[in-house]
């Protein structure tokens, strides 16, 4: 994707468009290229991203419903990263609550890819301090998704303390759902460290 006519000429939302198109495409393969295509993309011309956000988060989040093609999910959890990384929690608003039910979902069919796991953890943690509660909320109930999902081997590598204290601290949000999130988030990883044996 870094062939410089696919955005200097303009031509970039053709291209877009094509891989949309492809993302539906009863091939699972297709799918997964175009998915990869559009992850790409935000590497490519990542300055791009947020002109064309709609179509990008659009299609990749379509991906995230193929839960019987794990190569396609995982595709579009990898892509989903890239994009994300370059927009703000208010670009991203509209879609998180989609994008944390549908990897929930996906973590809940037993398809446990753990580096995504991680990538996603790390991810969802700058949600937190968003200003929108829905966000905050939806953050915290990926990351409890996550915890409870994580190898012991990689609840070992979660920085622990930091974690631990802001739970505590979003424990005493001023919305409802943000609290309840944040309670079980909160017994999650205190469990999961009790059944790892890690020291709090």
């Amino acid at each position: 994707m870094k062939e410089p006519s696919l955005w200097k000429l303009g031509n970039l939302r053709d291209v877009l468009i094509l891989m949309d198109q492809s993302a539906w495409d009863s091939n699972a393969t297709l799918r997964q290229m175009a998915i990869r295509g559009l992850g790409n993309t935000a590497c490519g011309a990542p300055y791009k991203v947020k002109k064309h956000k709609q179509i990008m988060l659009e299609s990749i989040i379509r991906g995230l419903y193929h839960l019987a093609r794990t190569e396609v999910v995982c595709e579009s959890l990898k892509a989903l990263k890239k994009v994300l990384e370059l927009l703000t929690d208010r670009d991203v608003s509209f879609y998180f609550k989609e994008i944390v039910l549908q990897t929930r979902t996906f973590f809940e069919d037993a398809k446990k890819n753990q580096e995504i796991l991680w990538i996603l953890h790390t991810r969802s943690f700058t949600f937190f301090n968003s200003n929108w509660e829905v966000i905050r909320s939806a953050a915290l109930k990926l990351t409890d998704a996550i915890v409870l999902n994580l190898t012991n081997q990689y609840v070992a590598l979660l920085e622990r303390e930091q974690l631990i204290t802001r739970l505590q601290e979003l424990r005493q949000d001023h919305c409802i759902s943000v609290q309840r999130a944040a309670e079980a988030a909160l017994q999650t990883l205190l469990r999961r460290c009790k059944e790892t044996s890690i020291p709090l």
